[in-house]
């Protein structure tokens, strides 16, 4: 079945709920097992959307910079343009904030949300000024 609009309010709901199961984690060590964790939350907060109401639940996966201390959950099914639209304008956010990203823990994050996609780091690294860290 398909998704329901952003603007409805069953779906506003179950995000915020969510929201308050991923609070658990803030002050918690960023590591491989916190991913995995969030990682089961999101899918059980998808499969619980679609059992109670019937339609699909955004396709999220949580995007972890462990060293830069940064997660956010980021949609999978969008296309190669508004991934490295998306990464871009996080890097950028990274490098104003004088912010160093580890190359590793990046591409890690990448890989996670979106496997399909194969990022051009050089284009990245230079039209986003961000300072990396090997």
């Amino acid at each position: 079945m398909a998704e329901l609009p952003e603007d409805d309010p069953r779906l506003g709901e179950a995000l915020q709920e969510l929201g308050r199961a991923l609070n658990r984690y803030l002050g918690q060590p960023m590591n491989q097992q916190t991913l995995m964790d969030i990682t089961f939350d999101v899918d059980y907060a998808r499969a619980k959307f679609k059992t109670m109401h019937g339609h699909d639940f955004p396709p999220l996966k949580p995007f972890l910079l462990p060293s830069s201390g940064f997660i956010v959950l980021y949609r999978t099914d969008i296309d190669d343009e508004q991934i490295q639209q998306k990464v871009l304008f996080l890097l950028r956010d990274f490098a104003r904030a004088n912010i160093p990203v580890v190359t590793q823990e990046l591409a890690a994050a990448i890989k996670h949300v979106w496997p399909h996609y194969q990022p051009p780091i050089e284009d990245i690294q230079r039209i986003s000024k961000v300072k990396f860290l090997n």
